[in-house]
């Protein structure tokens, strides 16, 4: 056999087990002696396991999370509706109590600017939000309700602290997203700070969703910095993109983000349209 050693190597054996490889070749191998056949099956053995995972198929002793969701065998369906039984009471964020409340008027039509006369209704909506020297602070919003003779409908002031249907402010939003995307911090580091530490009770889920809602809303500063720096803008940017560049940019220009940020939440709230870009801070302010 030790004339034939030469012969067991991996390279050889695969010369012979390749696409062509017939019975005789296999014959020929055996003819070698058992340690040629035992490595030729094992070569065959770890070409197999190659093509496999290169195939993208896990081993069937893998994990369900290293498998690829094609691979997994198709599941039974739900034996039961989603969501709650009929009649079960809803569960959503709790509604805290106000620290103050301040009342919303109106002297004209927002829509039209014509007179308006005071109706007998009104609705509230409850902001939590972070002051600047970052300690929480619920307010109450009552915005009274108005009709328009000229618009025929009933019309009531514009509260600029917020998002529509949202009840956290624009400074608690604009804080946790400069926090992530300009400092790098994770979500279950912000959501320890915000929880605990601020007594903020926020989620990760109500944070991200935020974030996207506001994205979207800078779109149009995001493509004007890109403009400004002889670069387009893709369609479909993702929001970390859109806020990170912002933020940076922002933070490159001498400005609080955060404030400049919230100014313009607001003045998209009131008029629903941006501000200009800001410009860069000189030595001459």
């Amino acid at each position: 056999m030790s004339s034939m050693e030469p012969e067991l190597t991996r390279d050889s054996v695969l010369k012979q087990v390749g696409p062509g490889f017939s019975e005789t070749d296999a014959r020929a191998i055996v003819e070698h002696g058992p340690e040629a056949t035992i490595f030729a099956i094992l070569t065959l053995a770890k070409r197999v396991a190659e093509l496999t995972r290169m195939a993208g198929k896990a081993d069937p002793p893998a994990p369900s999370g290293q498998m690829a969701t094609f691979l997994k065998p198709k599941t039974k369906g739900r034996y039961k509706s989603p969501g709650a039984r009929p009649g079960q009471p809803g569960s959503r964020r709790e509604t805290p109590k106000p620290d103050k409340t301040v009342p919303h008027s109106l002297e004209c039509c927002p829509d039209c600017s014509g007179s308006v006369s005071k109706c007998n209704s009104s609705r509230s909506r409850i902001i939590e939000d972070l002051q600047e020297d970052s300690r929480p602070l619920v307010t109450e919003h009552v915005l009274s309700r108005y009709w328009c003779s000229h618009c025929r409908k009933k019309v009531e002031p514009v509260m600029e602290d917020a998002l529509p249907d949202s009840p956290i402010g624009h400074r608690a939003i604009c804080l946790a997203g400069m926090m992530h995307y300009l400092q790098g911090t994770t979500l279950s580091q912000i959501l320890d700070v915000y929880n605990y530490h601020l007594h903020f009770p926020v989620t990760e889920g109500g944070l991200v969703q935020a974030w996207h809602r506001i994205g979207e809303i800078f779109r149009p500063w995001y493509d004007g910095f890109l403009n400004s720096y002889g670069d387009g803008s893709e369609r479909g940017t993702q929001t970390q993109s859109v806020l990170m560049t912002i933020m940076c940019t922002l933070k490159m220009c001498g400005h609080n983000p955060v404030q400049i940020l919230v100014d313009a939440l607001k003045s998209y709230v009131r008029s629903g349209k941006l501000p200009p870009l800001p410009t860069k801070i000189t030595a001459n302010g």
